[in-house]
């Protein structure tokens, strides 16, 4: 992906910076927080297994109901711990609106990425089963009859939350540090890291590249936030489409690893290389701005 730059946003260059390794501890401070909460409420669930049938520990036991409380709280934290130590303001974050023609090439690359990942999920579960627990907790977020709770905890919350946090804060931050590149990668990086699933690892560092380009293209918080609930919308509709592939979302035994057809791959490949072009064309115009706000760092990406 070329051509890393920035539409300069009407409140200008952002005041927060980051360098990798403060970019890591925020990123840390976020994640720790997810863990403190969930420990949390696992020992408050202890305590109320006197009562299984009760409300309150129906309501708290609900995975996608405690998904969307630890993440929300933890994002408050993180925001007002960093707030404290930066004092940034929400206008430094990104703008807030976007070009809805844009809408069409990246919702194309989010489809050829979820196709691509795909086939490499399949290729490290031939060679590292993923933990059964680990799938039966991954599959429970998106059970029969949660499908509305589901999309607010992955489209809303969790595309709210992760972009204020790693694209808007880090890789801005980030950006006036160590130049666009290297902002990229690692906030990208850090985004996959904090999922703490290695069979997911591939999916979010490549959504985290995707968002990142996208926000230093546009300067738009707002539309890496639609992208990001976007990417996770797909997850929930390969399960609802009417035909099924192999590979990619044919039902098959738990213990089965099976790989996509080789033209659904290179299909993959081709919308990439299509939905690219096409991004960079409409936002070149744009891009050219960054030469009128480029920071040191920045000079020759």
């Amino acid at each position: 992906m070329n051509g890393l730059g920035s539409e300069k946003h009407r409140s200008g260059s952002s005041a927060v910076s980051y360098t990798p390794a403060q970019a890591a501890l925020v990123a840390l401070m976020f994640l720790g927080w997810q863990l403190v909460l969930g420990f949390a409420l696992g020992s408050l669930l202890l305590r109320l297994s006197a009562e299984p049938g009760s409300a309150r520990t129906a309501l708290l036991g609900n995975p996608l109901l405690s998904l969307i409380g630890i993440n929300l709280l933890a994002f408050v934290l993180t925001l007002l711990g960093e707030h404290f130590l930066k004092r940034w303001r929400w206008r430094d974050l990104g703008g807030w609106t976007f070009r809805p023609g844009l809408l069409g090439p990246l919702l194309l690359l989010l489809v050829a990425e979820k196709i691509l990942s795909s086939e490499l999920d399949n290729l490290l579960r031939a060679v590292r089963p993923m933990p059964p627990a680990l799938g039966h907790y991954l599959g429970s977020l998106q059970a029969p009859g949660r499908t509305g709770l589901a999309a607010v905890a992955l489209m809303l919350v969790a595309g709210l939350t992760e972009e204020v946090i790693f694209r808007g804060l880090l890789l801005g931050g980030l950006r006036r540090v160590r130049g666009a590149r290297v902002a990229l990668l690692v906030s990208a990086g850090l985004f996959a890291l904090i999922h703490l699933n290695p069979w997911q690892f591939a999916h979010a560092f490549a959504l985290g590249l995707i968002l990142g380009w996208t926000f230093l293209r546009t300067r738009s918080l707002l539309l890496c936030i639609v992208l990001h609930g976007a990417s996770n919308g797909l997850n929930l509709l390969t399960r609802q489409l009417p035909w099924a592939i192999r590979g990619f979302n044919a039902p098959h035994p738990p213990a089965a690893v099976w790989f996509q057809p080789w033209w659904f791959d290179l299909a993959g490949l081709a919308a990439v290389a299509l939905a690219v072009a096409l991004f960079h064309r409409l936002t070149a115009p744009a891009a050219r701005a960054r030469l009128a706000d480029q920071t040191p760092g920045d000079a020759g990406n």
